[in-house]
Formats: structure tokens, sequence, C-alpha cells
């Protein structure tokens, strides 16, 4: 997550100018950039293909609920991405407490593919 963030976000930055001020574009791309490294690791440590769409939900949701809250007034453009990033973990955090026994221990051994 933090490569895609740190690595991908500011290239994106550079190449359009002014782009973090469109809020919900933003907060859609912070999510995407985020999540694409985060699925490309989760299937390398070899997690199921439905325990990665459930993580990469897990951090979509939140954007796309904070999008619609920024659409109908009901925030500001300033608090979406903070939300959004305050709102990612728990949402992860509640997939792999839901999902306990695929989340503790090795992927290997929790479904996922045979080597």
């Amino acid at each position: 997550m933090m490569l895609g963030m740190g690595l991908l976000y500011a290239p994106l930055r550079a190449i359009v100018p002014g782009f973090s001020s469109y809020a919900a574009l933003d907060a859609l791309a912070m999510a995407t950039l985020m999540a694409v490294p985060m699925a490309a690791w989760m299937g390398h440590r070899r997690h199921p293909t439905a325990r990665v769409i459930e993580m990469v939900a897990a951090m979509a949701i939140p954007a796309f609920a904070l999008m619609a809250l920024y659409w109908a007034d009901v925030i500001g453009g300033e608090a979406v991405r903070p939300a959004q990033h305050g709102l990612m973990i728990p949402t992860m955090l509640a997939v792999m407490l839901w999902r306990r026994e695929d989340y503790s221990r090795d992927a290997a051994t929790s479904g996922g593919r045979r080597r």
C-alpha cells in the first residue's frame, strides 16, 4: 500500500497538476494506486483470489462512500483523503477479523494456490 501511495501517487500529481484538488478523483486514484501493489503482493504471497478481491473492496468501499458524501455536499473536499485513510485500516481489519483463520496462518496453507 505504501509503495503505491509513495511511488505511484507522486508521479500522478506531477503529470496532472492540480489533480489532488479534485477530491473524488483523488480518492479514487489513491485507493487504486494503493490497492494495485497490495493485490500484487497478496498474489505473490499466494492468497486466494477471493481474499484479494475482498481486501481491495475493503480499500475501495470507503473511497466510494466518501465520494458520495462529497458529491452530496455532506463533507468538504479537504476531508475526503484523511477520512479515506482513517476508514481504510478499520475496514481492512474487519475483513481480516472476519476471515481470521485465513489471515492467521500462511496463505499457502489457507486455501491458496499450491506451488
